[in-house]
């Protein structure tokens, strides 16, 4: 681009960083060459990271493959394992995480809005694990290597309350003789209507599900409100939890 005033702004796309500025003179030659890296993170970030990728020259290793998807692992640079995870529509994610303890249960979910499935990690003392469905279903899949991914059937999955839509309330962790070892609840709001919100959760510590009301009050009229900027927000006032 030719240069008026000795300035220029150009827009360029983060994705496409790095970039080079090639500066040429009136005759066509270059005079100056500048590499632009882009934004970088900081530096702790950038550890962090580095920490939690594949190794260099990995082999992905497919470890799950059925109607909810794929599940590829490979090593991670920080002794842990990374995931790769695919489903049938093509779409997907990739992560790393350090080698889970005995008892650790983590979960992952992920759909659109016709399916939805759930990939479960699970330490090495965990041998099946108990969903507990918002409609009070439950189903015991086993989790050879510490790892599945299944689908959310039909009749189970949520409704569009909450932002879990898999229908996924809880998840129990239990060892080869049924005892359990680690429990998951992934708090959930079950009902919604113009005045009260109902959200069913754990405490931690607690062995069952407690199913909390809340008011919602709004916020008073603008002729009520002190001259001045003001917050709009809505206030939640809490009624007895009950256990569920």
């Amino acid at each position: 681009m030719p240069l008026h005033d000795n300035g220029y702004i150009v827009e360029a796309p983060a994705v496409d960083y790095p970039l080079r500025l090639v500066a040429y003179d009136s005759d066509g030659l270059v005079i100056g060459v500048v590499t632009l890296s882009g934004q970088t993170p900081p530096r702790a970030l950038q550890r962090a990271a580095a920490a939690h990728q594949p190794i260099p020259n990995a082999r992905w290793h497919l470890m799950v493959n059925n109607s909810a998807g794929y599940v590829f692992a490979a090593p991670a640079t920080d002794g842990g394992t990374c995931y790769a995870i695919q489903d049938p529509q093509g779409g997907g994610s990739i992560g790393c995480q350090p080698t889970l303890s005995p008892t650790a249960l983590l979960s992952q979910g992920f759909g659109n809005a016709h399916t939805f499935a759930l990939t479960i990690f699970a330490g090495s003392a965990i041998a099946h694990v108990t969903i507990h469905y918002l409609n009070d279903h439950t189903q015991t899949i086993s989790v050879p290597k510490g790892l599945a991914l299944l689908a959310i059937p039909t009749s189970n999955q949520g409704t569009s309350f909450g932002p879990v839509r898999d229908g996924v309330a809880e998840l129990t962790g239990l060892n080869a003789r049924g005892q359990a070892l680690a429990f998951v609840s992934i708090g959930t709001i079950t009902a919604l209507t113009p005045t009260a919100i109902t959200i069913r959760d754990t405490p931690i510590g607690s062995a069952k599900p407690v199913t909390t009301t809340c008011s919602l009050v709004p916020p008073p009229p603008a002729s009520s409100r002190t001259n001045g900027p003001t917050a709009t927000a809505t206030r939640y006032e809490s009624s007895a939890p009950t256990a569920s």
